[in-house]
């Protein structure tokens, strides 16, 4: 009809409006160390008309809050160090962010702390076992086996937690702890214990080489070598230098830690070292033989040494050798050698005895050979009497002849001894004179004896 009338077909182009917002997606997640995640993104004008990306005039950048990740322009984000960070899109004034939370990876190593320590014994070490994923992050929920290597006490370990143990320490040694985990991963600290404080000393006594053992018995003359062991309280030994006393007048204990055993008699020998000591008892003896009609030799570590040939004795008699206190001093002689004295003093022998002295390992004072002398002390007049001797400078000895015992000792003579051409008795003198009341004064005969050299 009339009233129909139609019009051309008009083509309209609907365009998006200007660009007023991102979506992002996710816009919260939870990620592992090593694991990535792809973000998707929408943008939107302010109808809510989706808009190409690639028309926008400021491309979209991608930005992290925190250096612990990265993120590609691509929108692919690689997680790294744990921690929780915003992961931004921005493209102009128009921006949208998502939450990205990290934690830990699979774990891929061990590491002991401390992984070389040094302890004292009786302390107590603490370790602490990590474990790192490959991005160094800490993993905490794993449990790990745990040994102990080359030492006598492995069960000194145990456990605070599934990361800390503790272990004590009790014997000198090296050795290692080691934990393991799923057979693969294992992580090793090296350890070494130390003895711990002094608890107490052991005094130690040897004699020519040959360890002795207590009751500690010397003889007179004799040398022994003295050391210390320390030990902590768990018997671990301790090196130390002591400071060495002697109580009792035995003898002396020199520099070098020997002991010189001279006076018969008992004491102790004691050893300190800071606040802690010790003490051990000893005895120092004669040295004896006993020696009957067929003769016989005895040798004293003094030095001395008494020759007794054959037929000398009626009967067996025990000959005793011991360094004695000098009774006395002399006035035209000077001592050079140890005090000895040789018992039963009051037995004569049919033959004489021969006494040697070895002057080499006697005397640290310096004196000439020659002029060395055997003197005995006369208790009677309480005066040293010269004893007719010879020295053998090869042998380095001073020999007599004697045919008693008593107290002897070597002197160094400064004077010519004029030798008789025949056996004579010279200088008989009674003292005091016999009229001089003999009943109540003691009666002294004093006499010289000369005879030749060779006589």
């Amino acid at each position: 009809s009339d009233n129909n009338i139609s019009s051309p077909k008009i083509e309209i182009e609907l365009l998006t409006g200007y660009f007023a917002d991102i979506d992002l997606e996710p816009r919260s997640l939870t990620l592992r160390a090593g694991e990535t995640q792809n973000f998707e993104l929408t943008a939107f004008d302010v109808f809510g008309n989706i808009i190409d990306l690639s028309v926008l005039t400021d491309q979209p950048k991608w930005m992290l809050s925190k250096p612990i990740g990265e993120i590609s322009q691509t929108g692919t984000y690689t997680a790294t160090q744990i921690g929780t960070i915003q992961v931004t899109i921005k493209s102009g004034r128009v921006e949208a962010s998502a939450e990205v939370t990290v934690t830990a990876g699979n774990i891929t190593s061990l590491q002991i702390v401390p992984d070389n320590l040094v302890i004292s014994a009786g302390e107590v070490a603490e370790f602490q076992l990590l474990g790192f994923d490959r991005y160094r992050n800490h993993v905490t929920d794993f449990l790990a086996d745990w040994q102990v290597i080359g030492f006598k006490q492995p069960k000194n370990l145990s456990a605070v937690n599934q990361q800390t143990f503790l272990w004590k320490a009790t014997t000198v040694s090296e050795g290692k702890i080691m934990a393991t985990l799923n057979g693969n991963l294992k992580s090793i600290a090296e350890v070494k214990v130390i003895p711990g404080e002094l608890d107490r000393l052991n005094i130690r006594i040897h004699n020519e080489g040959a360890s002795l053992e207590p009751p500690y018995t010397f003889i007179s003359g004799g040398r022994s070598q003295l050391s210390a062991i320390g030990y902590d309280a768990f018997k671990n030994e301790i090196d130390v230098q002591p400071v060495w006393r002697l109580l009792g007048n035995l003898g002396r204990i020199t520099r070098d830690a020997t002991f010189e055993a001279t006076f018969v008699g008992r004491g102790k020998i004691m050893a300190a070292t800071g606040s802690v000591s010790t003490s051990v008892p000893i005895e120092v003896t004669s040295i004896s033989k006993t020696i009957g009609d067929s003769g016989g030799r005895l040798e004293s570590p003094a030095g001395l040494a008494i020759d007794i040939p054959r037929e000398s004795f009626d009967n067996a008699h025990t000959i005793e050798v011991a360094v004695v206190q000098s009774p006395g001093a002399t006035m035209n002689a000077q001592r050079a050698s140890s005090v000895i004295d040789i018992r039963p003093a009051e037995v004569t022998l049919k033959k004489s005895a021969k006494i040697t002295f070895h002057y080499n390992r006697i005397i640290d004072t310096e004196f000439d050979p020659s002029k060395l002398h055997f003197h005995f002390w006369d208790s009677f007049q309480e005066t040293w009497v010269w004893v007719s001797s010879y020295t053998d400078l090869g042998m380095q000895t001073v020999f007599a002849n004697v045919n008693h015992f008593g107290v002897f000792a070597i002197m160094e003579v400064d004077q010519k001894i004029d030798w008789a051409s025949k056996f004579q008795i010279d200088k008989v003198e009674i003292n005091p004179p016999i009229y001089y009341s003999p009943e109540t004064n003691r009666l002294a005969i004093t006499y010289f004896i000369n005879t030749p050299k060779n006589g």
